[in-house]
């Protein structure tokens, strides 16, 4: 029996990996313990997934325990029809029927609703898991997760990383497809252990937990589960691999770093509702995934809505920077997304000659300043930070700069940098005041066997921004946004925000 200590799994596993036996754990029980990977815990449970991930390689697509069945369940690189062909041929089997019924189900994605973003994932998590314990034989796996919002661990871990590459055990974790140092595109050298956010300093810093802060599960397009899908969740995909690995989402579950990456953000989920938020129930909603035994099995969102319907837990679940949420100020967001309040509507907008239609933003390698008009006279910026401050002194009220319909033929291989009102003549990369956020194509890209699904929404909370500018009367008539493409778009990816770009109130 191999006895896996911290230090040997830290500094090399050649020999341990020699023998096909893993160190003998006991099984949990419900609910299994999800560990942080830097833990010694989480190291173990690393060392396994190591070894589940190398034998569901060397099973052929056709077996729903393969790591290419798993992968073609989140997006299929050539589409859904290509690779079930190519798969299968005309033969008819149980695997088969699965792959037709599980296979490209990622929702958010592909023009799905946003909605079931992170309750699809969730399950899809928990099934990758199971099959690890089946193809292991270790029924105590839990898989651990990559905590990148902690600043000692913004770099992947080092296993995946070039150090383990020809490791006997982890080198099957290594991608060569992920992001090399690129400064001007804010890429940094992910395989050598560079941290994944080295070009985003300061306030820029995309690793952060701020949309847990946003107190209402939402919809389609703001709230909790949209903003974390965008912003957080988005980056971290692009900032690790390019078009051909996590920064697309047909190849990006090709990458093991792929489930720790989703791992911590369903524990992210997890203590987002045990600070008080809540998860809606979609009654005899359901998704299809293949089980333990490679068999087909089909989960109800509801079953796993609450964290203590989880079979697992997490040894430490993140906390919301402004802290817990109080049942009045929840239930106060949910009634003010769920009903027209006078303050829940588009106060500036891009806008074309017809009247209540928004102008879409064509985007390039040249820097965009969009001028945005007011919905009604009084909707000035000046008036809008103005009065800001009483609408979030009576409720959680929230203001957001929405860009809707970002969409790509193409991945433009760039990011956008966005701006609120950035003075005349600044340079954007000394601009922190006026710094909103980062636009990445990760989910805006028209996917194979998919029809054109018209764009996706970006949405940043500027409530802070805002009040800052108000503290520090900086309240012009005007509102301008700022787009700053960090490079040249790639040929015929055409960038475009086709819904327009607004500053609502929520």
């Amino acid at each position: 029996m191999v006895n896996i200590t911290r230090r040997a799994t830290l500094l090399g596993s050649a020999a341990l990996a020699a023998s096909s036996t893993l160190p003998a754990l006991p099984a949990f029980g419900a609910p299994y313990v999800r560990s942080d990977v830097a833990t010694p815990e989480g190291q173990r449970m690393l060392a396994i997934y190591a070894q589940g991930v190398k034998l569901m390689k060397q099973r052929p697509v056709t077996d729903p325990l393969s790591w290419n069945f798993q992968w073609f369940i989140h997006a299929s690189p050539r589409g859904k029809a290509k690779e079930i062909s190519d798969a299968f041929g005309s033969t008819q089997s149980p695997a088969r029927q699965l792959a037709e019924a599980a296979w490209d189900t990622c929702q958010a994605h592909g023009g799905r609703p946003v909605e079931f973003f992170l309750p699809w994932h969730r399950l899809y998590v928990l099934c990758l898991e199971s099959i690890i314990r089946t193809v292991t034989k270790q029924p105590g796996f839990a898989l651990p997760y990559w905590n990148y919002t902690d600043p000692r661990y913004y770099a992947i871990p080092v296993q995946f990383q070039n150090a383990y590459r020809n490791d006997a055990l982890f080198g099957t974790l290594f991608q060569q497809n992920r992001n090399v140092n690129d400064p001007k595109n804010g890429y940094a050298d992910v395989n050598a252990g560079a941290p994944i956010n080295k070009y985003f300093p300061g306030s820029r810093n995309f690793l952060n937990l701020n949309n847990m802060n946003v107190p209402y599960y939402g919809n389609n397009r703001t709230g909790f589960n949209a903003e974390l899908n965008s912003q957080l969740h988005g980056s971290v995909h692009v900032y690790v691999g390019d078009q051909t690995n996590m920064g697309n989402v047909p190849t990006a579950a090709e990458d093991p770093i792929f489930w720790l990456h989703h791992c911590n953000i369903d524990r992210i989920l997890a203590g987002w509702n045990a600070a008080g938020g809540v998860t809606p129930s979609w009654p005899g909603k359901t998704f299809t995934f293949a089980g333990p035994q490679g068999q087909s099995v089909t989960l109800a969102i509801d079953n796993y809505r609450t964290n203590s319907q989880l079979p697992y837990s997490y040894d430490v679940l993140p906390v919301p920077p402004n802290g817990p949420f109080g049942a009045q100020a929840v239930a106060s967001a949910e009634a003010s997304t769920a009903t027209a309040k006078v303050q829940n509507v588009a106060l500036l907008q891009t806008s074309q000659p017809t009247p209540n239609a928004t102008a879409p933003v064509t985007l390039g390698a040249q820097a965009q300043k969009v001028e945005l008009q007011p919905t009604t006279p009084q909707n000035t910026l000046s008036n809008t930070l103005k009065t800001q401050k009483s609408l979030r002194a009576a409720a959680p009220q929230r203001l957001l700069l929405v860009l809707h319909g970002l969409h790509a033929k193409i991945h433009p291989g760039i990011t956008y940098q966005v701006y609120l009102n950035l003075p005349e003549g600044a340079k954007p990369e000394a601009s922190d005041a006026n710094y909103v956020g980062i636009v990445t194509f990760f989910d805006a890209v028209d996917m194979p066997g998919h029809a054109d699904h018209g764009g996706v929404d970006k949405v940043f909370d500027i409530t802070d921004l805002a009040a800052k500018l108000e503290a520090e009367g900086k309240n012009p008539e005007k509102a301008t946004v700022s787009l700053v493409p960090t490079g040249t778009p790639a040929q015929g990816s055409d960038p475009v925000i086709t819904g327009g770009i607004e500053l609502r109130s929520e």
